[in-house]
């Protein structure tokens, strides 16, 4: 154990390596201490509170397009919920992606229309922002 840990301690760069320079000399002689301390440290489970902080106060910004915040939003919410199941995450996703609507006549327009998935609520949002580019 004592050979994997030296060579897993070797091959850190970067934060990795300032993890392991936190530990004590027995400890980074230690495989599964190093395994436990880098999972502390990097493991999505233990950043959860910070990525559900960021998708809900996520807001589209003006030269942002619609795909790329459901992309995004998509992205924060598995990491937000990594043991949640697909039906559940689609749900949160939906209605995060609906909280991060800018403009209030859109986000109200696909309420209305009251979409199942992230999907539907994506391409009901792309036919009233389309709809209100024609009419400018």
């Amino acid at each position: 154990m004592e050979v994997m840990a030296m060579c897993l301690a070797a091959s850190l760069k970067g934060y990795a390596r300032a993890v392991l320079t936190d530990l004590d000399a027995e400890s980074r002689r230690s495989y599964p201490l190093l395994v436990e301390a880098l999972s502390r440290r990097f493991s999505p489970f233990h950043q959860t509170e910070i990525f559900r902080v960021q998708l809900k106060s996520h807001i589209r910004k003006k030269e942002k397009s619609l795909p790329q915040l459901a992309q995004e939003v998509r992205r924060l919410a598995r990491r937000a919920y990594p043991s949640a199941p697909p039906q559940q995450l689609g749900l949160l996703s939906r209605d995060h992606f609906l909280d991060a609507l800018d403009d209030t006549d859109l986000r109200l327009g696909v309420y209305q229309m009251r979409p199942g998935t992230l999907e539907e609520a994506l391409k009901v949002a792309l036919e009233i922002e389309a709809f209100y580019t024609a009419e400018k």
